[in-house]
């Protein structure tokens, strides 16, 4: 099967999944279906909650410019903009990433889940140094 989505730009300008029907989304699916249908405000909301538990900054990976920058939830809303490598990812015990149904990783290196997921795996660079085996 091909790419799961199919880019629609809404007149809010959101990203939302059209192939699939609901019953055959996986966990991700659904919840960027659901947040391709919140209001502004409930959007901002939800930022805040997800925002408040990122565990971005425990990662190894994380770096002093980020903190300064105050980047967060790379795998919503995209790749940082200083980190271009790391020596370790915990994006798959992350507990947003767990409750959204996220499956990819070094999201502040490769971008957020759903661009990763429209990617195929071969153009997916991870940039790490020292050890692999948290890859």
């Amino acid at each position: 099967m091909g790419n799961i989505y199919t880019p629609v730009l809404t007149e809010t300008n959101r990203i939302f999944p059209v192939e699939r029907e609901r019953d055959h989304m996986d966990k991700f699916d659904k919840t960027v279906d659901d947040m391709s249908k919140m209001t502004k405000k409930e959007g901002r909301e939800l930022n805040k909650e997800l925002r408040e538990r990122c565990e971005c900054p425990a990662c190894p990976t994380y770096a002093k410019c980020a903190k300064g920058s105050n980047e967060l939830l790379y795998c919503f809303w995209g790749d940082s903009d200083c980190i271009t490598m790391g020596p370790a990812c915990i994006c798959p015990s992350c507990s947003v990433a767990q409750e959204k149904g996220l499956k990819n990783r070094f999201y502040c290196i490769n971008g957020p889940e759903i661009a990763q997921r429209q990617m195929p795996a071969e153009h997916i660079e991870t940039k790490t140094m020292g050890d692999r085996s948290m890859l």
